[in-house]
């Protein structure tokens, strides 16, 4: 969860600071839910190996 945190909130701040059309938010987004989804994956692939 912390890795998807400070990843997207980095994001957010480049973003930000280089976006003129103000769709940053929407990419926070979609970078948050791909984080989190490739974060919990590899927690699942893990769990599984290590079994």
């Amino acid at each position: 969860m912390a890795t998807t945190v400070a990843l997207t909130a980095s994001w957010s701040i480049d973003a930000m600071s280089s976006d003129d059309d103000g769709l940053w938010p929407i990419g926070a987004a979609l970078v948050c839910i791909g984080t989190m989804a490739v974060s919990g994956t590899l927690a699942f692939i893990a769990r599984r190996t290590m079994r």
